[in-house]
């Protein structure tokens, strides 16, 4: 699995903001990516499932200030109803071009 690490220019860390479990994990995540991954990858955290607004377990707030601690991109996501989905992959791609410099292909 390290390889996968090496090779990467973007990872994208995905938590369910109704299960705190998985938001607690990202630090074992975190850790796998900068043991593994190149210096500087980019990283972009979601927080999915946003539209089970009733069981939710993780506030955006929360999640949002842990992101800016670690200076990446954060966006809630439903997988369920498409809400900010593509917003994900636009932005990796933004944020990839500005790292890397050159145009992205489309």
């Amino acid at each position: 699995t390290t390889a996968y690490y090496r090779s990467a220019h973007g990872i994208v860390l995905i938590y369910d903001v109704n299960e705190s479990e998985t938001f607690l994990h990202l630090s074992q995540w975190l850790e796998e990516v900068s043991e593994y991954a190149c210096e500087g990858v980019n990283t972009i955290l979601v927080g999915n499932k946003c539209d089970l607004i009733d069981c939710r377990q993780v506030g955006y707030n929360t999640a949002k200030e842990f992101a800016e601690k670690l200076d990446i991109s954060f966006i809630e996501t439903s997988a369920k109803d498409s809400t900010n989905v593509e917003s994900v992959f636009r932005t990796m791609a933004a944020e990839l071009k500005a790292k890397l410099g050159s145009p992205l292909t489309s």
